[in-house]
């Protein structure tokens, strides 16, 4: 059941149960702000209650905090919560983050002096790096594993875990686990340098370098704004162009959405579709083989959760992701189970466990 506030919109999960810990956690991005609370009962984590934003109609994150004390007053079985942890999309020194897409300064010291709650600022991709040990590999609402093109799933072992995603960026995290205790490890691997690969990839390398007068990134193809690229590529590669639509119209900003839904129609789409599902799979390729994440290495963020059959079609993900010539090395990726995320809100669950975890 949800209800509208004023710039808020608020879903209830669960109004009855009593946690034995509140934890306030919040996801603060340049478009929307989600915040809510997590309950805490022995070792489970639970969302409670969800309370969405869009970001820029709020003039700072005080008005949603604001927002949700008052709602939360109504509620003592939640009340008071005692830790708050907010993951924000840039990168956090000294538990502060001055955010890159909307002109805010996260403090950490002040939200703590506004709550009366102990407060931890951390990177969006720490917080879904804390969300994945609480994953229920069962629940098909919230994970999905895919399945290799021959033979078994592998099943999770061993004590690393990463995490990338394509969204506005690319992200990437990290999970360590000691003794059933859990550490994160920050990461700016979409910043990578691009490799380029072979053939349309070393092509679309030059491309990119020719017309944005930038040494191509990992994030410059592997992302929305990355699709709209590729997109764009093969359109100047193709003349008179495969695609019939009026694409040249087309917002920038939603050129990648529009490309993804007429992957199923329209040629250059899908061309442009199944180009960024391999280049995903060799990044998570390189990922993998740097850290090992025998215990999952997972896809997260909007494109994969709204394409998963481009991502399972053909096993095209798993067998770019399995390419390689040495057979020692795909011993070691076969043993490598594939997840993906498909509920992003499990980052606040993440977030109360980093709270938890490190306050």
């Amino acid at each position: 059941m949800s209800d509208s506030g004023s710039h808020m919109e608020t879903i209830w999960i669960d109004r009855t149960t009593k946690p034995d810990l509140s934890i306030l956690a919040g996801d603060i991005g340049g478009t929307h702000t989600s915040l809510g609370i997590v309950g805490k009962t022995g070792r489970t984590y639970a969302l409670l209650v969800k309370f969405l934003f869009k970001t820029k109609e709020l003039g700072s994150i005080f008005d949603a905090l604001r927002a949700v004390r008052r709602t939360l007053s109504t509620v003592p079985a939640l009340t008071p919560f005692k830790l708050c942890s907010l993951s924000v999309a840039g990168p956090v020194q000294g538990n502060r983050s001055m955010m890159t897409n909307v002109d805010w300064e996260i403090s950490g010291i002040e939200i703590e002096t506004f709550l009366q709650a102990r407060t931890l600022i951390i990177n969006d991709f720490t917080a879904l790096s804390y969300a994945l040990p609480l994953l229920n590999p069962s629940d098909s609402n919230t994970l999905l594993q895919l399945t290799p093109p021959e033979g078994h799933e592998p099943t999770p072992e061993g004590f690393v875990r990463a995490v990338i995603g394509a969204g506005t960026g690319l992200g990437v995290g990290f999970l360590l686990e000691d003794h059933g205790k859990y550490i994160a490890i920050p990461s700016e691997g979409g910043h990578s340098e691009w490799a380029g690969l072979e053939g349309e990839y070393r092509e679309l390398y030059d491309f990119i370098l020719q017309t944005e007068g930038v040494r191509p990134e990992a994030e410059h193809v592997i992302s929305g704004p990355g699709i709209g690229r590729i997109f764009r590529y093969l359109q100047g590669k193709n003349c008179p162009p495969l695609s019939s639509k009026e694409d040249s119209r087309i917002d920038p900003k939603d050129l990648p959405a529009w490309v993804s839904s007429h992957a199923e129609t329209d040629p250059l789409c899908r061309k442009a579709m199944d180009l960024f599902v391999r280049a995903y799979a060799r990044f998570a390729y390189s990922i993998a083989l740097t850290v090992l994440p025998t215990s999952g290495l997972y896809l997260a963020g909007g494109i994969v959760a709204k394409n998963i059959e481009a991502f399972q079609k053909g096993h095209l993900f798993y067998r770019t992701f399995l390419d390689t010539p040495r057979s020692s090395h795909r011993q070691l990726l076969e043993g490598i189970p594939l997840y993906i995320i498909k509920d992003y809100s499990v980052s606040l669950l993440g977030a109360a466990h980093a709270a938890y975890s490190l306050l």
